[in-house]
Protein backbone atom coordinates (compact mmCIF):
# COMPACT_ATOMS: atom_id res chain seq x y z
CA UNK A 1 0.00 0.00 0.00
CA UNK A 2 1.27 3.23 -1.41
CA UNK A 3 -0.12 6.84 -0.16
CA UNK A 4 0.31 10.30 -1.14
CA UNK A 5 -0.89 13.87 -0.75
CA UNK A 6 -2.14 15.28 -4.25
CA UNK A 7 -3.67 18.54 -3.12
CA UNK A 8 -5.47 20.68 -0.56
CA UNK A 9 -6.66 18.00 1.63
CA UNK A 10 -6.99 15.10 -1.59
CA UNK A 11 -4.92 11.96 -1.03
CA UNK A 12 -4.57 9.38 -3.42
CA UNK A 13 -3.91 5.64 -1.47
CA UNK A 14 -2.82 2.86 -4.31
CA UNK A 15 -3.46 -0.54 -3.48
CA UNK A 16 -1.98 -3.11 -5.64
CA UNK A 17 -3.72 -6.92 -6.01
CA UNK A 18 -6.51 -5.57 -4.32
CA UNK A 19 -10.10 -5.65 -5.73
CA UNK A 20 -12.79 -2.57 -5.35
CA UNK A 21 -14.67 -4.38 -2.27
CA UNK A 22 -11.18 -4.72 -0.40
CA UNK A 23 -10.03 -1.50 -1.01
CA UNK A 24 -13.39 -0.31 0.30
CA UNK A 25 -12.89 -2.00 3.37
CA UNK A 26 -9.02 -0.75 3.77
CA UNK A 27 -10.68 2.81 3.69
CA UNK A 28 -14.19 1.80 6.15
CA UNK A 29 -11.19 0.77 8.71
CA UNK A 30 -9.60 3.87 8.50
CA UNK A 31 -12.75 5.99 8.83
CA UNK A 32 -13.90 4.15 11.54
CA UNK A 33 -10.63 4.55 13.52
CA UNK A 34 -10.26 8.09 12.41
CA UNK A 35 -14.07 8.99 14.02
CA UNK A 36 -12.40 7.74 17.05
CA UNK A 37 -9.54 10.26 17.04
CA UNK A 38 -9.51 12.82 19.49
CA UNK A 39 -7.23 15.54 20.26
CA UNK A 40 -6.56 17.63 23.56
CA UNK A 41 -5.70 21.14 21.71
CA UNK A 42 -9.02 20.83 19.58
CA UNK A 43 -11.27 18.93 21.14
CA UNK A 44 -14.02 19.40 18.93
CA UNK A 45 -12.77 18.64 15.90
CA UNK A 46 -13.72 15.40 14.29
CA UNK A 47 -12.10 13.47 11.22
CA UNK A 48 -14.08 12.02 8.40
CA UNK A 49 -13.07 10.09 4.89
CA UNK A 50 -15.09 10.54 2.12
CA UNK A 51 -13.32 8.44 -0.79
CA UNK A 52 -14.25 7.31 -4.25
CA UNK A 53 -12.70 3.78 -5.29
CA UNK A 54 -11.86 2.46 -8.93
CA UNK A 55 -9.80 0.50 -10.72
CA UNK A 56 -7.45 0.89 -13.67
CA UNK A 57 -8.87 0.20 -17.00
CA UNK A 58 -6.34 -0.40 -19.93
CA UNK A 59 -5.46 1.62 -21.92
CA UNK A 60 -6.45 4.72 -19.79
CA UNK A 61 -4.11 7.32 -18.80
CA UNK A 62 -3.01 7.64 -14.88
CA UNK A 63 -4.76 11.15 -15.28
CA UNK A 64 -8.09 9.53 -16.72
CA UNK A 65 -8.09 7.12 -13.62
CA UNK A 66 -7.67 10.06 -11.18
CA UNK A 67 -10.32 11.76 -13.22
CA UNK A 68 -12.99 9.36 -12.34
CA UNK A 69 -11.71 8.91 -8.82
CA UNK A 70 -12.30 11.98 -8.07
CA UNK A 71 -15.94 12.10 -9.52
CA UNK A 72 -16.60 9.33 -7.01
CA UNK A 73 -15.22 11.53 -4.18
CA UNK A 74 -17.14 14.21 -5.30
CA UNK A 75 -20.32 12.02 -5.30
CA UNK A 76 -19.20 10.87 -2.37
CA UNK A 77 -18.94 14.54 -0.49
CA UNK A 78 -22.11 15.32 -2.40
CA UNK A 79 -24.03 12.41 -0.56
CA UNK A 80 -23.46 13.86 2.48
CA UNK A 81 -19.63 13.31 3.91
CA UNK A 82 -18.27 10.58 5.56
CA UNK A 83 -18.86 8.02 2.72
CA UNK A 84 -17.17 5.46 0.67
CA UNK A 85 -18.14 5.38 -2.85
CA UNK A 86 -17.20 2.51 -5.45
CA UNK A 87 -17.01 2.42 -8.82
CA UNK A 88 -20.04 0.47 -10.80
CA UNK A 89 -18.18 -3.24 -11.09
CA UNK A 90 -20.01 -3.53 -14.07
CA UNK A 91 -18.14 -0.81 -15.70
CA UNK A 92 -14.73 -2.70 -14.83
CA UNK A 93 -13.22 -4.61 -17.96
CA UNK A 94 -10.90 -7.00 -17.86
CA UNK A 95 -7.39 -5.85 -17.55
CA UNK A 96 -5.24 -7.31 -20.36
CA UNK A 97 -1.29 -7.94 -19.14
CA UNK A 98 -0.24 -9.19 -22.56
CA UNK A 99 -1.28 -5.86 -23.96
CA UNK A 100 1.69 -3.35 -25.58
CA UNK A 101 0.74 -0.08 -24.84
CA UNK A 102 0.79 -1.08 -20.99
CA UNK A 103 4.44 -1.77 -21.17
CA UNK A 104 5.59 1.27 -23.06
CA UNK A 105 3.59 3.81 -20.45
CA UNK A 106 5.89 4.27 -17.64
CA UNK A 107 3.22 6.09 -15.64
CA UNK A 108 0.84 3.49 -15.64
CA UNK A 109 0.72 0.98 -12.52
CA UNK A 110 -1.86 -1.75 -12.17
CA UNK A 111 -3.68 -0.75 -8.85
CA UNK A 112 -6.26 0.56 -7.80
CA UNK A 113 -6.89 4.31 -6.88
CA UNK A 114 -8.67 5.87 -4.05
CA UNK A 115 -9.09 9.39 -3.48
CA UNK A 116 -8.76 10.23 -0.09
CA UNK A 117 -10.54 12.94 1.14
CA UNK A 118 -9.42 14.09 4.98
CA UNK A 119 -12.13 16.38 6.04
CA UNK A 120 -11.02 18.79 8.60
CA UNK A 121 -10.43 22.55 7.39
CA UNK A 122 -7.71 23.34 10.40
CA UNK A 123 -5.21 20.66 9.95
CA UNK A 124 -3.75 18.36 8.18
CA UNK A 125 -2.55 15.35 10.22
CA UNK A 126 -1.59 12.54 8.31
Amino acid sequence: MWGARIGGEEFVLILADTNLEAAKNVCQRMADNWIKCSYEEAPDLVLTLSAGITAFKSPETVDQLLERADALLYDAKNGGRNRIVLEHQDMQVPLDLLDSNLADDDDVNLVIEALLKHETHSKNLV
